[in-house]
C-alpha cells in the first residue's frame, strides 16, 4: 500500500525520510528544502531587504551547487535581493537551464589540485571572497553538506593542524560571512529531491583526499541516517576538541571522572 505524504496528506509519498520519520511527496519535498534553507540562512543574522548575495558552486559538491543556486534565489525573492551565481565555468551550462534567463552568473576556472579536502573548502572560500569583492557582496552562500564539513573537523584532528577547523564551520563569521545553505539537510534527501525535480546528480570533480575521515565516521556512527543525524553533534564536538571555548568543560574521548 502507497503512504500518503505526512506532510500534506493528501499526495502520494514519494520518498520515506528516516531522520524525520516521514512519508514526503515530491511537492513537499520543495517545502522542505526551502524551509531548511530559510532557516539556515537565517544564522547569519546579516540578511536584509536589497542585499547582494552570492550564490557559490564548487566541483567538491556539484549537485548541491544546482541546488542551492536554485533554491536561494527563490528564497531571497521576497526581500527583493539581488543573487549573484558564480559557478565553475563547465558547470554554467547546467546552471543556465535550471535559473531564470536574467539571473547573474558569474564563471571561473576550477583549478584541480591534489590535496587534503579541509585544504580544497577553505582555497573554495578564499575564492568565493575574491568573486564577492569583485561584485560588492554582502553575504556567501555555499552548498555544502554537513556530512562534507564533519570530514574536513576530522581531518584538522586526523593531520594535527587545527587551521583547517575552519573548514568545518557552518557559518564564517568575516566580512562578507559565508553560510553552507544545505548543512541541515542529510545527503540522501538532498540527492532524492535532486533526483525528483530534474536536477543534475553530477559526480565530483577534485583530487582531495579526505584521509579516510568518511570511512571513519560510517564504521562508527553505522546506519546512513544515523550518521546524518549525529554528524551535527560530531561536528561540534570536533570544533571544540580543536579549538575549545573558554567555559567550555568537554574533553572528547575520554570518559569524566566520576
Amino acid at each position: 500500500m502507497i503512504k500518503k505524504c505526512s506532510i500534506c496528506g493528501k499526495r502520494d509519498a514519494y520518498i520515506y525520510r528516516q531522520s524525520s520519520g516521514e512519508y514526503i511527496c515530491n511537492k513537499c519535498m520543495d517545502r522542505v528544502i526551502m524551509k531548511n534553507v530559510k532557516k539556515t540562512l537565517a544564522k547569519t543574522r546579516k540578511l536584509s531587504s536589497n542585499m547582494n548575495i552570492l550564490v557559490y558552486g564548487t566541483w567538491l559538491a556539484p549537485t548541491e551547487s544546482l541546488i542551492a543556486v536554485r533554491t536561494v534565489p527563490r528564497v531571497e525573492s521576497r526581500y527583493k535581493a539581488h543573487v549573484i551565481i558564480s559557478v565553475p565555468r563547465e558547470m554554467s551550462s547546467y546552471v543556465r537551464n535550471i535559473v531564470n534567463p536574467e539571473s547573474s552568473v558569474v564563471v571561473y576556472n576550477y583549478v584541480i589540485k591534489k590535496r587534503l579536502l579541509a585544504d580544497c573548502i577553505l582555497e573554495d572560500i578564499d575564492n568565493a571572497r575574491k568573486i564577492a569583492l569583485d561584485n560588492s557582496v554582502d553575504v556567501i552562500i555555499t552548498p555544502y553538506p554537513r556530512m562534507l564539513l564533519v570530514k574536513a573537523g576530522l581531518q584538522a584532528i586526523m593531520s594535527g593542524r587545527s587551521d583547517l577547523v575552519k573548514a568545518s564551520r557552518q557559518v564564517h563569521d568575516t566580512a562578507p560571512p559565508v553560510v553552507s545553505a544545505l548543512f541541515r539537510l542529510e545527503k540522501e534527501f538532498i540527492l532524492e529531491y535532486a533526483y525528483a525535480s530534474g536536477i543534475p546528480l553530477l559526480q565530483p570533480k577534485h583530487a582531495c583526499s579526505d584521509m579516510g575521515a568518511g570511512i571513519i565516521l560510517l564504521n562508527v556512527l553505522k546506519d546512513s541516517h544515523e550518521v546524518e543525524f549525529n554528524s551535527l553533534r560530531t561536528l561540534e564536538v570536533l570544533t571544540d576538541f580543536v579549538e575549545p571555548s573558554d567555559n567550555s568543560s568537554l574533553i572528547p574521548f575520554r570518559e569524566e571522572k566520576q
